[in-house]
């Protein structure tokens, strides 16, 4: 391979094979001879580990934010929101931390970020806390994210508003901003 992502590739394989199995250890000595995030977790796949969550771990021990783990990932690893959002929780993010990486990076799409939190191990309480916080502040846009992409029912839904704030969701929509 002549590119540069093929030699970070063949780097990749022969720490891999000679010197150090850790994918850690391989992102870090990736990233100090140049490689991009996306050039990592591509190297990393192709060589190393085909696992997302592996791969997040080891692109946050070199330095990624977690929008630029949600970024490579969704680039070299996966297109699935939900194994994304997975990667980025055993990579350490809260949940507000992947919605906000997957919102900027992946999809804004308020639906499958609250189904790709759900698959992260969130509750309702939490889906609607980082929706609020991290995507959009519209109780009707969240509302219909939770019924339509998780398991709540209409009382989890109304539970996880009114717990949001009765300030933050109530004026805007008394004013008729929502």
């Amino acid at each position: 391979m002549k590119s540069a992502g093929g030699n970070f590739i063949q780097i990749a394989e022969a720490l891999y094979q000679k010197v150090n199995k850790s994918a850690d250890t391989i992102a870090k000595a990736l990233k100090s001879a140049g490689a991009s995030f996306r050039q990592i977790a591509d190297a990393l796949y192709q060589k190393v580990s085909k696992s997302a969550n592996t791969i997040a771990k080891a692109l946050k021990s070199a330095g990624a934010s977690f929008r630029q783990v949600a970024d490579a990932l969704y680039q070299k690893v996966t297109t699935s929101v939900g194994s994304i959002a997975k990667a980025l929780k055993a990579a350490g993010a809260s949940f507000r931390q992947i919605a906000d990486a997957i919102y900027n990076e992946v999809t804004t799409n308020a639906g499958k970020i609250a189904g790709a939190l759900e698959d992260a191990g969130a509750n309702f309480r939490q889906i609607a806390d980082a929706l609020y916080h991290e995507v959009t502040r519209s109780a009707k846009r969240i509302a219909e994210a939770l019924w339509d992409r998780t398991n709540a029912s209409y009382r989890d839904i109304a539970y996880a508003l009114y717990k949001l704030s009765l300030i933050h969701i109530s004026e805007p929509t008394r004013l008729g901003m929502i």
